[in-house]
């Protein structure tokens, strides 16, 4: 049979499974030997975890960490932070998984046998509360009222040490507190004698206990951070360094001091302390504390009417009593023997719970009757007193609102009498605007004050005259200014007059009436500098005339008559030289326009208005004639080289056209002759890269001719570097280089030359030689271009191209590498303007023997079929 034991301490719980009466621990996923009870709230992960490393957090008081968890989960207000939102702190043991870890030895939805000994530092409420959690989640409750005194003195009889016993002496500390008890066996039932003594802070190591109490005792003593009543909640809080501090203080040796440092309160966490220590003060409070322990003992012994001759054995539980001074002290005082001395560690706490499965527990029945009384009981004193806190709350903050009432009375009430003063002070100054104010904000106070209404109506009567007064000296000091500003100085001077016989202290008064007086005498003088400079002005001596206004300007700087008789003079001088400005850019223009008789006008204009420059003007006159005169000139011959250009494109005499274009636009620019020349450039262009690409397959078929293959070859490489687009050509050159070495290494060895396949149209064959020197006019000069020729190659037929084949000599056939015949002779040769007479139907049609001579001449035959007529040399070259 499997169950589950549990010991629930303030702090942990000591869980283990029991298989047929035999405990396991349970193995937890943090490896710790129980679960405590500090949990960290990970807002960031929405999840809560436990574990001992959160307790140090814990006692500082930090946000999001939790412990002495069973006092607040009796109260319904007390939450945790679960996925942004406020869930009850009962839920704590179901969001942590502490629940699953208890059944992770159990199947899923199995009820779970449990037992349960309660710590008697959880209250009753809080225990009834953890049960209902348990129950809610398959714990099946056996029994959870025994304490673990009692069922430590059950075990211990199970295991046959308590023979012979009378009354047993349980001492236990499985927290921070001391508690101990007398258990008498009766009726083969052990009865405990009495309620339990406790000793509050003294479960943990006498030893370490006497080293906390000499820190806390000697920083607070320097600080005073602590009352005496904080002073055990903070030993509770330094125990988590307890057994740090004790291995250096045992490192130590005797008589020399021990340093502890960076020792903090929970009242100031960041004010590090330093305690000095003596090992042998420990080891006397170590000895003082063990005899107030035992002390108590006997004397809790005693008041139970048990003779210390009774005492027959004693149990200890927990791993606080590893101290002998303790056990030696005690044996002192009652004669228990060693063998009778029975002693559990924390490690045996889920083994001393799992004693239940094998007692009788019918005897808890009226225990467990009166404990589930007491739990309602104080489940509802809880609730009362969280009722009341929040009522004594309520009134506390209503009393606060009454009291702060009270407070804002009592300002106003000094903030009324505060004013009055003020508000008399300001009358005696005369600042009856202020005393207004004030006495306004003292209404505001106490509006039904009579005399506060009497003193701000006579403030208000005062206020009225000296508005009045105040009203008539501004609205002539305002006309004394505008007449000052506006130059009316003898109305300057009458007004500021009368507004110091308003207020004599005006300081603004007196300024404008020395002012005004000043400038009376000035404008007097300024007379006749005015008049001199109009005088100028009528005979047009700008420049004298402002001679005489920057007299007047020293004198009076701020006169703006002369600043505008200035400004006149200088809008009449910047306007003539706009004047002559726009007429020298109408000059400009007319001469870039080359219209010289309305740039000889404008000059004519300049003199009549530039009348100290006329001679510069006179001598631009006979400069614009001179080029008028050249311009006429160049317009006849501009003329002239139209009509050549003309006549040179008709012709198609490229190099003469370029020439003549250049020269026309040297006279005028103009886009139709930009347009010939361009076309004149790439025709010639042309015609050159022609002549090339014919001078290197010359030099080809002279290198074949004389059997130099190499050479040839060589030529070949650069003509498909520069003319790839005639790359048709340029093989039918290679494999004429081919067949020509075939043939000559066919003879030389005596073999016969199966020379290559010849073209269909044979016709063409045995022709004359031909040879193009230039092209036609607006086409490519033959159909090696891939266009027809109107006007035919010119031809020179008396030059002949010897050679001698295997079988014959023969003339060459002309440069039948074109494969085209052209009617026309050539232009640059002797026989310029003859036609060439056709030899087809003449010569023979046979081969050569050689295909170096015999290639394909059908395209020749396609140039005779192609007849145009050549236009007609008229002036179409300005129709565009």
């Amino acid at each position: 049979m499997k169950t589950l034991s549990l010991y629930i301490d303030r702090w942990y719980i000591a869980a283990a499974v029991c298989y047929d009466n035999i405990p396991r621990r349970i193995d937890l996923p943090n490896r710790e030997d129980r679960i405590w009870l500090y949990f960290y709230e990970d807002i960031n992960n929405d999840r809560v975890i436990y574990g001992k490393s959160y307790q140090k957090h814990y006692l500082d008081k930090e946000l999001h960490y939790y412990g002495d968890i069973f006092s607040k989960v009796v109260k319904e207000d007390e939450t945790f932070k679960r996925f942004g939102k406020d869930v009850s702190l009962k839920e704590i043991f179901k969001a942590s998984d502490i629940l699953e870890h208890l059944t992770r030895d159990f199947n899923e939805n199995e009820k779970i046998d449990t037992y349960i000994s309660f710590s008697v530092d959880v209250s009753y409420a809080a225990q009834k509360v953890f049960l209902d959690i348990l129950e809610e989640n398959n714990f099946v409750i056996k029994e959870s009222v025994a304490r673990i005194s009692h069922l430590a003195v059950e075990l211990s009889n199970k295991k046959g040490l308590l023979n012979d016993s009378n009354c047993i002496l349980v001492i236990t500390a499985c927290n921070e507190n001391l508690r101990y008890v007398v258990y008498k066996q009766s009726n083969n039932v052990f009865v405990r004698q009495g309620n339990e003594g406790l000793l509050r802070g003294y479960g943990t190591d006498l030893r370490g206990r006497a080293l906390l109490e000499q820190i806390v005792w000697q920083i607070n003593n320097s600080t005073k951070f602590l009352r005496k009543e904080e002073e055990e909640e903070e030993i509770n809080r330094l125990n988590q360094n307890l057994e740090r501090w004790l291995l250096q203080l045992d490192n130590t040796k005797f008589g020399r001091p021990v340093i502890y440092n960076d020792i903090t309160f929970s009242r100031a966490p960041h004010n590090k302390q330093n305690a000095t220590i003596l090992k042998n003060v420990i080891e006397e409070r170590t000895k003082t504390i063990v005899n107030d322990v035992v002390d108590n003992i006997v004397q809790y012994v005693k008041e139970l009417d048990i003779v210390f001759s009774d005492i027959s054995h004693i149990i200890f539980i927990g791993d606080s009593f590893k101290n002998s001074m303790f056990k030696e002290e005690l044996l002192q005082r009652y004669p228990v023997t060693p063998n009778n001395i029975v002693a559990f560690g924390n490690k045996d706490i889920p083994e001393i719970v799992g004693i239940y499965s094998q007692m009788d527990l019918s005897q808890f029945d009226s225990l467990r009757k009166n404990i589930e009384n007491l739990s309602y009981e104080q489940l509802e004193q809880i609730k009362i007193a969280e009722e009341d806190r929040k009522a004594r709350e309520a009134a506390l903050k209503k009393q606060e609102e009454i009291d702060l009432a009270n407070a804002a009375m009592r300002e106003d009430e000094r903030k009324f009498n505060a004013a009055i003063v003020d508000a008399e002070s300001y009358e005696k100054k005369g600042d009856y605007s202020s005393m207004i104010d004030l006495l306004n904000i003292a209404l505001t106070l106490k509006p039904d004050d009579k005399e506060v209404k009497k003193m701000l109506d006579e403030a208000n009567r005062k206020l009225s005259e000296i508005k009045v007064k105040n009203e008539q000296y501004n609205k002539t000091i305002r006309m004394a200014q505008d007449a000052l500003n506006s130059q009316r100085w003898q109305d300057a001077y009458s007004k500021s007059e009368a507004a110091l016989e308003l207020r004599p202290d005006s300081s603004e008064a007196k300024r404008i009436l020395t002012e005004s007086q000043r400038k009376i005498k000035l404008t007097e003088s300024l007379k006749e500098f005015l008049l001199r400079a109009d005088t100028f002005i009528g005979q047009k001596l700008y420049k004298e005339a402002l001679e005489e206004l920057n007299k007047a300007k020293h004198a009076d700087s701020n006169n703006k008559e002369i600043e505008e008789r200035i400004s006149k003079i200088q809008n009449i001088q910047k306007k003539h030289k706009e004047e002559l400005g726009l007429l020298e850019q109408e000059l400009t223009k007319a001469e870039k326009e080359d219209n010289f008789d309305i740039a000889i006008e404008i000059c004519n204009k300049l003199i009549d208005k530039d009348i100290q420059n006329p001679r510069k003007w006179n001598e631009h006159i006979v400069y614009l004639k001179e080029r008028r005169n050249k311009y006429l000139k160049d317009i006849e011959l501009f003329e002239s080289l139209k009509i050549k250009i003309n006549e040179a494109s008709f012709n198609e005499h490229w190099e003469e056209l370029i020439e003549l274009c250049n020269k026309s636009l040297s006279i005028k620019s103009d886009d139709s002759i930009k347009r010939y020349l361009e076309k004149a450039q790439d025709k010639f262009k042309l015609i050159q890269d022609q002549k090339n690409f014919e001078s290197l397959v010359s030099n080809v078929k002279t290198f074949i001719a004389d059997r130099q293959w190499p050479e040839a070859k060589e030529i070949i490489k650069v003509l498909h570097e520069k003319y790839p687009d005639r790359s048709d050509i340029i093989r039918n050159l290679r494999k004429q280089i081919f067949d020509a070495e075939e043939a000559w290494e066919d003879k030389l060895s005596g073999k016969k030359h199966i020379s290559s396949p010849m073209p269909n149209n044979t016709e063409e064959y045995g022709k004359p030689p031909v040879k193009i020197d230039r092209p036609s006019k607006d086409s490519s000069f033959d159909d090696f271009f891939g266009t027809d020729n109107p006007k035919g190659n010119n031809l020179d037929q008396n030059k002949e191209t010897p050679y001698k084949t295997s079988r014959q000599k023969k003339e060459s056939s002309g440069d039948d590498f074109f494969g085209s015949d052209s009617p026309k002779g050539n232009s640059l040769g002797q026989n310029k303007g003859k036609s060439v007479p056709s030899n087809t139907n003449s010569q023979k049609k046979e081969s050569s023997g050689d295909s170096f001579f015999d290639s394909d001449s059908s395209k020749l035959e396609k140039s005779k079929q192609k007849q145009h007529t050549k236009p007609s040399a008229k002036d179409d070259f300005f129709k565009s």
